[in-house]
């Protein structure tokens, strides 16, 4: 758990580190009104992500406009293949088992991701509970507005497929190639003059 938890730390401060980096800036045109750096690319591992999902992502969905409350005890895997995000989570069947490992409900989905001028979007494709397939709708018909309609495409998980910085620059998600156990994200920082 420690060094998952310090894994998972890595992850998030080198992100901001990436994020937050100062690049040279060019404008392109004269009378330009967005300076732009060369595109540049961050890579993250599937054990990388997957500490950062078990550490990090409960809390940060417990501060949610609508919060998600994930269930004590359980565990997230995250897989990087060819334009798929595959992630899985094991939630501890507690009231059924006795907390006996046996009786845990594994569910996974598989998501492709996609950006366009609209935003990050990263719909489910598929999803499971154990082995058995089952429609991506069932699996989200109960979760919380924000997160089920994420998941069903209908919103983007990034709006403009942007981030805005505090001192005024934005870093733009140009984009966000899952495979081969890594995802890499490439991205432009920017800043309107």
């Amino acid at each position: 758990a420690g060094d998952r938890r310090a894994l998972a730390g890595a992850v998030d401060n080198g992100a901001w580190t990436a994020v937050t980096q100062l690049r040279p800036l060019s404008v392109g045109e004269p009378g330009a009104r967005v300076a732009v750096s060369e595109p540049w690319s961050v890579s993250l591992s599937a054990e990388g992500a997957t500490a950062w999902l078990n550490e990090k992502l409960p809390r940060w969905l417990a501060t949610q406009h609508h919060p998600v409350r994930v269930p004590d005890g359980s565990e997230f895997q995250a897989a990087f293949e060819q334009g798929v995000v595959r992630l899985g989570m094991r939630i501890p069947d507690s009231v059924s088992s006795g907390g006996d490992e046996s009786g845990a409900r594994f569910v996974s989905i598989a998501l492709h991701p996609r950006i366009d001028g609209e935003g990050l979007w990263l719909p489910a494709v598929s999803a499971s509970i154990g082995r058995l397939d089952v429609p991506v709708v069932a699996l989200f018909a109960d979760p919380p507005g924000d997160l089920a309609s994420l998941l069903r495409g209908r919103v983007p998980a990034l709006r403009g497929a942007a981030i805005e910085l505090p001192d005024g620059r934005t870093v733009r998600l140009l984009g966000f190639e899952p495979g081969g156990g890594r995802l890499v994200l490439t991205m432009r920082t920017e800043l309107r003059r």
